[in-house]
């Protein structure tokens, strides 16, 4: 039986972006793959935090410590050290390489990386988590014992700006959520969050990273030449996302929906 100590910190921001999907479709995933596999998660101190109802069946350990404590010395020092429930399994997934737990002796380490962004564009990133992922990935580099790039251009950013060992770093894309029949009527969806038809849809956190400025422009002069379509931002907001609603509270041509859960108050506020 493999023994499986997995970190959900994600999970629990307030915009838990792509590596948020990333475990709540994994950690099910590896359940029903190997119902015999021994899964423990576990997660920094968030207050007003209540496990999702995937996790209710799962052991959830809540580490005594928050995030702003516990990431920059796990990526600096290796420390400190999980819990002895955790630190007995064979294994430790990181699903980001913000924050690198420490592996016992003994114990194999994995961490995920989703991209080299905060190396590729810094200045869309703030200084504090730019920095996180820094260290974060030079602990990476330096403990893991396997590294997965869920892309080849991941791997290959890695390849080229770090000194990984090229035998640890392995390509495993990502998975779409869910087939065209578990995914239902999208008519509902779209009558539901009042999507007008046709439309361009654009899905991520809601931050400079993704170039939403530009995205709103070009889509602003497409529309002043006839395009029909509306333009739909699903996503969470994300970090330094002001200038993205300065942007969406000028006049422009077209129609820009948002359909993300944190959008309506945010408006409001403008």
């Amino acid at each position: 039986m493999t023994s499986v100590a997995f970190h959900v910190d994600p999970v629990f921001f307030q915009a838990p972006g792509g590596t948020g999907t990333y475990i709540r479709h994994l950690v099910p995933a590896l359940v029903r793959q190997d119902p015999g596999l021994d899964l423990k998660l576990f997660q920094s101190r968030f207050e007003d935090a209540s496990p999702e109802r995937w996790m209710r069946s799962l052991w959830v350990e809540e580490l005594p410590h928050g995030i702003r404590w516990l990431y920059p010395r796990w990526n600096l020092t290796g420390r400190p050290p999980l819990p002895a429930a955790l630190a007995s399994l064979e294994l430790v997934h990181a699903p980001s390489s913000v924050a690198v737990p420490p592996a016992a002796e003994g114990q194999k380490l994995v961490v995920t990386v989703h991209d080299l962004a905060f190396l590729v564009v810094p200045h869309v990133f703030p200084t504090l988590w730019r920095n996180l992922f820094r260290i974060g990935l030079r602990a990476t580099v330096r403990r893991a014992d396997a590294i997965v790039a869920v892309s080849r251009n991941t791997a290959e950013d890695l390849l080229s700006r770090t000194r990984v060992d090229p035998a640890k770093v392995h390509v495993i894309p990502e998975a779409a959520a869910a087939s065209p029949e578990e995914a239902g009527d999208p008519d509902e969806a779209i009558a539901r969050l009042k999507v007008p038809r046709p439309y361009l849809l654009f899905v991520g956190t809601l931050e400079p990273r993704k170039n939403m400025v530009r995205l709103i422009r070009a889509y602003r002069r497409a529309a002043a030449t006839g395009l029909p379509h509306a333009l739909v931002l699903a996503g969470a907001l994300g970090w330094r996302h002001q200038t993205l609603l300065r942007e969406l509270a000028l006049y422009g041509p077209g129609d820009v929906v948002l359909t993300g859960p944190l959008a309506p108050a945010e408006m409001d506020a403008l």
